[in-house]
């Protein structure tokens, strides 16, 4: 693990210029997520908001490209730093 400013942990290799989501990248978040799981190229995700509906963080997974790989999946996940150590409310 690579440690950040202070003690804030850095988890993309990556500076905050660098990191964009572009349209290719949108294009197969959205593929994904309204592809059928076990097809090729699903993925699904959750979302944490705030009391002002706004996104604190996310889960999402999806699989592999491989075929012989269809028992894992990848993970990905974040929590805006606004919020991290306070717990979770369910």
């Amino acid at each position: 693990m690579v440690i950040g400013v202070g003690d804030t942990h850095l988890f993309q290799p990556m500076s905050k210029t660098e990191s964009s989501v572009n349209e290719a990248m949108k294009s197969r978040f959205a593929d994904g997520i309204n592809t059928e799981m076990y097809q090729q190229g699903w993925r699904r995700l959750w979302l944490a908001f705030d009391g002002n509906k706004k996104i604190v963080g996310h889960i999402d997974i999806r699989a592999h490209a491989e075929n012989h790989t269809t028992h894992r999946v990848l993970l990905g996940m974040g929590v805006d730093r606004s919020v991290r150590k306070q717990g979770s409310a369910s």
